[in-house]
């Protein structure tokens, strides 16, 4: 099924058609490996390889706050200006039991019996939805992307890829609170589907939220440590944040993992490294 509406990628092969930025690279990556193992009905969680979730990650330590947040290049990108709310305080041991509790929207959905039939429906409504939101053109891609999500949770309550592609979508429209109650129930759903944590991350660095950012994108690494667009991220933030090294060791071990990780930071080069852009080093990492 997948096969069908993607280019497999490799570590070396060119990015989608329509990839132009490093962020829907970011997801085109992580949700293919996720489909191709993956179903959407909700399944026991994995135990984490520590028992915290940053432990033995990449220089992660935050430097001291920026500000300015480098916003996707999207038709419907809302301002890049940082965001100026406090920083998440959550509980290692239930990253999202706060916001479970605090809004109706983040309930479990019902455990009512979902079909095969359904199943099979809701995931191809998520690869349409997918396919729309990291492929398609033209300023209305995140709201078919979201009605496609939608459809594929009506058939299947339990979708956790479809919570998880939506809550991107709909943060990169601009609604943050709202993308991270559905990304938190992604994470109810499947606790160990770090992919949603990943984009937990992405929608937190794409609204200028860097120290959250790091601290979601520590956690996805706790389930998905080969994921190279993480550390990608990361890299980017520390550029942000001036710290120099974290950005290096950071954006090396990207592209240890992911060679084409070269390829993204040099058409990235202004938006995501323009700290380290001058240093022989960075140039030496990134070249051909």
């Amino acid at each position: 099924m997948i096969g069908n509406l993607f280019f497999t990628r490799t570590a070396t092969a060119p990015p989608l058609r329509h990839l132009s930025t490093a962020w829907h690279r970011f997801v085109a990556v992580g949700v293919i490996a996720m489909l191709l193992t993956s179903g959407c009905s909700a399944r026991p969680a994995a135990t984490p390889t520590s028992a915290d979730p940053t432990a033995g990650a990449a220089t992660n330590s935050p430097a001291p706050a920026s500000s300015g947040a480098s916003a996707p290049a999207t038709s419907l990108a809302p301002s890049a200006t940082a965001a100026s709310a406090p920083a998440e305080t959550v509980s290692t041991a239930s990253p999202v039991a706060a916001s479970l509790a605090a809004s109706p929207a983040g309930a479990l959905p019902s455990g009512a019996p979902v079909s095969e039939e359904n199943r099979k429906k809701a995931i191809e409504l998520y690869d349409k939805g997918y396919y729309a939101f990291d492929v398609e053109h033209g300023p209305n891609r995140l709201k078919k992307a979201i009605s496609l999500y939608d459809q594929a949770l009506a058939l299947d309550p339990n979708c956790y890829q479809a919570y998880t592609g939506k809550g991107i979508a709909v943060a990169f429209m601009g609604n943050l609170d709202e993308a991270l109650r559905l990304l938190d129930r992604a994470i109810a759903i499947r606790p160990d589907y770090g992919f949603a944590y990943y984009n937990r991350g992405l929608a937190l660095k794409y609204h200028g939220r860097f120290d959250d950012a790091l601290l979601w994108f520590d956690r996805s690494l706790a389930y998905d440590r080969d994921n190279a667009w993480t550390y990608f991220g990361m890299a980017a933030i520390y550029d942000a944040k001036e710290n120099t090294r974290a950005c290096m060791d950071n954006l090396a071990k990207a592209i240890e993992i992911m060679p084409y990780c070269k390829v993204t930071a040099r058409e990235k080069i202004e938006e995501d490294f323009s700290h380290v852009k001058a240093l022989p080093e960075f140039k030496k990492l990134i070249a051909e």
